[in-house]
């Protein structure tokens, strides 16, 4: 009879923080595009292109904006899936009982 490997799932929220760290790019860009100022227009308009890579402004899709949004999201994502996962950095830092942070 064969084994079958058995996972193990916590009840107790973590916090990714590659995805959290990922997130800041976009969050800090938006910040000094528009909401500090108190912009709403401007700052819907860099979320816009920071995330989809068009440019409601100028009307033109340009690539460049997805580095300052999209490409550090994706980026912290598959740190947090494939470094933390899949090498077994977050089981670890479970099995040595820090509480709340999972890469």
């Amino acid at each position: 009879m064969a084994k079958t490997r058995s996972r193990r799932y916590s009840k107790n929220m973590t916090l990714p923080l590659a995805v959290i760290a990922g997130m800041a790019v976009p969050a800090v860009d938006l910040w000094q595009n528009g909401i500090q100022q108190g912009d709403t227009k401007r700052t819907m308009n860099t979320a816009a292109a920071i995330f989809t890579g068009y440019n409601p402004e100028s009307k033109t899709w340009e690539v460049a904006y997805l580095k300052r949004g999209l490409l550090p999201v994706v980026m912290g994502l598959l740190v947090h899936k494939y470094v933390g996962g899949k090498l077994g950095v977050n089981r670890a830092l479970a099995g040595a009982g820090v509480p709340l942070i999972r890469l």
